[in-house]
């Protein structure tokens, strides 16, 4: 690879990579730590203010729902603060007053953001090994991550988009029907299909 392309845009290929990667893992935390609970009744719940700071005492699907779309708010926050710490940096050295305010204005939305989802109810579902801190440290890590690859180049950018592209086209187009998971389900739909018709003979 190194004899193909220039070195630095390898390293920082492979660096908006892993931090992307990086990145997704933290939003997945946020969204799986705060999903209903197994079994719980699927009924419909309307959407109130006061049920964001006053949640149930369990997950239900109307605060799951809620902490995904809070999600999706912290991540544009997110991406819209790294990129003024990024380009407006000069402005800020000289504390001029635009982006003073605008920076702490997304900062405080950020900040109630995560009082918000602090306050939703977490999953009772356990597994081995759960990350300490939610939401601060999920966030912490999207905020750092972004503010990361916003440092890296706009051709960065548009190689990792190319690259994505091709590897989207070959995982829908050839990995997806060609997978031992895709087996796995043939097979077994075959196997009910035959229990099936072997009962409806009986």
């Amino acid at each position: 690879m190194v004899l193909l392309f220039d070195l630095k845009a390898l390293v920082d290929l492979s660096s908006i990579g892993t931090i992307f990667a990086y990145t997704l893992v933290a939003v997945c935390i946020l969204i799986l730590r705060y999903k209903e609970d197994p079994g719980f009744s699927h009924r419909r719940e309307p959407f109130t203010v006061m049920g964001l700071f006053i949640p149930p005492s369990r997950a239900t699907p109307r605060t799951s729902k809620n902490v995904n779309v809070i999600t999706i708010i912290i991540l544009f926050l997110v991406m819209v603060l790294s990129l003024l710490l990024s380009e407006g940096a000069f402005s800020l050295r000289n504390r001029e007053l635009w982006s003073v305010l605008i920076v702490s204005f997304l900062s405080l939305m950020l900040v109630l953001a995560v009082a918000i989802i602090w306050r939703q109810p977490q999953s009772i579902s356990k597994a081995s090994f759960m990350v300490p801190g939610l939401p601060v440290v999920p966030v912490l890590s999207v905020l750092i991550n972004t503010y990361l690859m916003v440092q890296l180049g706009g051709e960065t950018w548009i190689s990792y988009a190319v690259w994505m592209v091709i590897g989207l086209i070959i995982y829908f187009g050839y990995g997806v029907r060609h997978s031992v998971q895709k087996q796995r389900l043939y097979q077994a739909r075959t196997r009910l299909n035959i229990v099936h018709v072997n009962n409806v003979a009986a």
